[in-house]
């Protein structure tokens, strides 16, 4: 039986890291002791690309906003006050992880913030200790035209993102590209499946999508 004074909880946000760098998330927990529970809260949204992902619990959210956030929260509580769990792991890079980490902290726990560099301070310094994690490049020249473009327009954005909607009309009015004829039959479905590129954000009509890809 594994000992409890050794189990470790790895809890991912799926809404904010792809399942591209879970692995590395996995990697990056291993010190904190027997991974007794490996989780993945994600919304209805982005189930399917976590269809693939063997090794982990998929929680599904409610659909509501925040939802994610806060079954993630929850079961975080629940395995501190509940469960007796005092190692965790947060895989996220999203700021508003940073009260729960600092409960736990009160509580006598270890928390690991796990997260790529765009990762606030405040969820850093709240954690125990914070581990940085990358996405894996592809090298310029394999980009398709497609996504070369794609890259000329967000970038050309503020820092902030283009919105989703803008961009499609962009490279249709650029480029004569539909977004219906892209794999995935929409631009949201295109992006979502090259998450090493893309960064989106929930579905709404203030949606954004940022470049993580390779610079030009």
């Amino acid at each position: 039986m594994t000992d409890v004074i050794n189990r470790a909880a790895l809890l991912v946000d799926g809404d904010n890291i792809p399942p591209a760098l879970v692995g590395a998330a996995v990697v990056a927990a291993t010190g904190l002791g027997t991974l007794a529970v490996r989780r993945v809260h994600v919304h209805p949204q982005h189930l399917p690309a976590w269809a693939a992902v063997t090794g982990f619990r998929v929680v599904t959210s409610a659909a509501g906003k925040n939802a994610t956030d806060m079954a993630l929260a929850i079961d975080a509580v629940d395995l501190a006050a509940r469960e007796g769990f005092a190692h965790f792991a947060l895989a996220s890079s999203d700021r508003d992880f940073s009260a729960l980490a600092h409960y736990l902290r009160e509580r006598g726990c270890r928390v690991l913030g796990i997260g790529e560099g765009k990762t606030p301070k405040t969820f850093r310094d709240a954690c125990s200790r914070f581990q940085e994690i990358g996405r894996p490049k592809r090298p310029a020249s394999k980009l398709s035209e497609t996504d070369q473009h794609l890259r000329a327009l967000i970038t050309s954005a503020n820092g902030s993102g283009l919105a989703v909607g803008v961009a499609g009309g962009l490279l249709f009015k650029h480029h004569g590209t539909k977004a219906t004829e892209l794999p995935g039959g929409s631009l949201r479905a295109y992006m979502r499946d090259h998450s090493s590129l893309y960064e989106l954000d929930p579905k709404g009509p203030d949606a954004k999508v940022r470049w993580v890809g390779p610079q030009a």
